[in-house]
């Protein structure tokens, strides 16, 4: 019998009721009767409790065959329970840590740091949406490296251009970890770009039409950094083609010029950007520097 005090309760209790009515329609016998003799083994599993363990699992909401063994394990959750909180009270102009952010929207700003070959959140904390993230992100990213499991490779950090600043790299060399940030595209990063020799492309591993090259780049007051490049090669086959055919359609075929070309017609009405922005023609600079 269980109560709902029991200690052991979980979110996925309801697995009792399903196991029991399992048992009671005879649901694994059935099964196994159906599918007849596969494989006879001394251990593991018949075709019947296969099917329902892995049923059991989608029921408690489980993603992988462990996720059993997980809710088994996790002790903290057994004592959370959900709560129904009104939008008014966690929302408002008068919301204390929000404000408004470059989009004009009034908002927090989340900051998390995930271990991606897990896909599990290691730590995170929520700023005002006008909070710039860079100069309290050593202090994240430190707590984040602090719960990784002892035995592990030296952790990289990724971070996109939101982060290229040099003291948060240093923060993260200091907390024992190696970085790799996208980098502001600026005239200096135009000119080390415009410089590597054409035989230093090399094919990009698991990138389809993609080359990676290193750049002679390092910002004033960084330390040692590889910068890394990548360019992406123009399809042969021509944006709005579909199976072999064309469109035939004005707006169509503008959109499959490429930009520079578009620019270069002086009747273009956006030629002027090539002028204020500095446009580069040709491959443009995707990521980096990457250590």
């Amino acid at each position: 019998m269980v109560r709902a005090d029991d200690p052991s309760l979980t979110g996925s209790a309801g697995l009792v009721c399903v196991a029991e009515t399992v048992r009671a329609l005879g649901l694994i016998d059935a099964i196994d009767a159906l599918v007849g003799p596969i494989k006879q083994r001394d251990r593991g599993l018949s075709a019947g409790e296969f099917v329902v363990a892995l049923a059991e699992c989608l029921l408690g909401g489980g993603d992988f065959l462990s996720d059993l063994d997980r809710a088994r394990a996790d002790t903290a959750a057994a004592a959370l329970r959900a709560v129904a909180v009104p939008p008014a009270a966690t929302y408002g102009a008068k919301k204390a840590g929000v404000a408004y952010n470059y989009a004009g929207q009034r908002s927090g700003r989340a900051f998390l740091v995930t271990w991606a070959e897990l896909g599990v959140t290691v730590a995170a904390d929520l700023f005002a949406g006008n909070d710039d993230p860079r100069p309290p992100a050593g202090d994240l990213i430190g707590s984040a490296l602090e719960c990784l499991p002892p035995g592990l490779a030296r952790p990289c950090v990724r971070a996109d251009a939101g982060f290229f600043d040099v003291s948060f790299v240093r923060a993260v060399l200091d907390a024992g970890a190696d970085v790799a940030v996208g980098v502001k595209r600026n005239t200096a990063v135009v000119r080390a770009f415009r410089a590597i020799p054409e035989a230093a492309w090399r094919p990009a591993t698991a990138m389809h039409g993609a080359e990676v090259a290193e750049a002679d780049y390092t910002p004033a007051g960084w330390p040692p950094v590889r910068a890394i490049v990548r360019r992406l090669r123009r399809s042969p086959q021509p944006p709005g083609s579909h199976h072999g055919q064309r469109t035939t359609a004005p707006r169509a075929r503008r959109r499959r010029q490429p930009r520079a070309r578009l620019l270069d017609d002086p009747h273009h009405p956006h030629r002027h950007r090539r002028r204020d922005r500095g446009m580069v023609p040709g491959p443009g600079i995707d990521r980096g520097p990457h250590p």
